[in-house]
């Protein structure tokens, strides 16, 4: 009766050893800040990541919003934005300590910088 409890014991043990050594690791939260520094309105926002993406719908000029996500690897993200008129701009941010980020659409592309 004791042989056959220590068997049980000794496999829960494992079985919970197998679980843990299996639950992702630990995920970080990255926020990115959106600013329309142009005149001209965007049509929509497109934040992809190694994890799934994130989009803004409709972002007017002088206007900020704030995308959230997490990510275990890293907090690296790409941005796409397209203008009312059909024209695109892109950048890439992350790979900085923190996860808070203040990307800037301008006419001619996307810069993302840490906030620290």
């Amino acid at each position: 009766m004791n042989a056959r409890i220590a068997v049980i014991a000794v496999a829960l043990a494992l079985l919970g050893l197998g679980v843990w050594a299996m639950w992702p690791a630990r995920t970080a939260a990255v926020s990115v800040t959106v600013t329309n520094a142009t005149a001209r309105p965007l049509e929509w926002v497109a934040l992809d990541h190694a994890r799934g993406g994130a989009r803004i719908d409709y972002l007017a000029p002088g206007t900020s919003r704030t995308i959230h996500f997490t990510d275990r690897a890293s907090n690296a993200f790409r941005l796409r934005a397209r203008f009312a008129d059909g024209a695109e701009v892109s950048g890439t941010g992350g790979g900085a300590p923190g996860g808070v980020f203040h990307a800037v659409v301008g006419d001619s592309g996307v810069v993302a910088v840490p906030v620290n």
